[in-house]
C-alpha cells in the first residue's frame, strides 16, 4: 500500500510541477493562433483590394478583347472562364509567354495592358 500512495504522490508533484509548463504552452498557441488568425485577415484585405483595382484596370471588357483575339477554348464551346486564373494561364500560353520573368502576375493590375500590348 505504501508503494501505491509513493507513486500517486510522486505523479501528482510531476502534474503540479508541469501545470504551470502546460498552461504557458497552452496560452502560446492561443496567442500564436490569434496572431496568425489576423495576419490572415490581412491578406485577405489585401487581396480583395487587388481584385478591385484588377476589376477597375482589367475588367470584363478587357478580358472580352483579349478573348476576342486569342482563343482559350477547344474550338467546341469547351474551355476555361474568361478571367479565370486558368484561362489567363492558356492566354499566356497562346501568346508563348508563359513562365517569362517580365510577364505580370496574373492577379497583378497590370497584367491585361501588358497582355493587350502583347496582342
Amino acid at each position: 500500500m505504501t508503494k501505491v500512495r509513493t507513486i500517486k504522490l510522486k505523479a501528482a508533484k510531476a502534474i503540479k510541477m508541469s501545470f504551470p509548463d502546460l498552461r504557458l504552452l497552452i496560452g502560446t498557441f492561443l496567442i500564436s493562433g490569434f496572431l496568425i488568425g489576423c495576419g490572415e485577415e490581412q491578406d485577405v484585405a489585401a487581396k480583395e483590394q487587388v481584385s478591385v483595382e484588377m476589376q477597375e484596370q482589367c475588367g470584363e471588357q478587357e478580358f472580352l478583347v483579349i478573348a476576342e483575339k486569342v482563343s482559350a477554348g477547344d474550338g467546341q464551346g469547351h474551355g476555361p472562364d474568361i478571367g479565370s486564373d486558368e484561362w489567363q494561364s492558356v492566354i499566356e500560353f497562346k501568346l508563348g509567354i508563359r513562365g517569362q520573368a517580365d510577364v505580370p502576375a496574373r492577379d497583378d493590375v497590370q497584367w491585361c495592358q501588358f497582355i493587350l500590348k502583347k496582342l
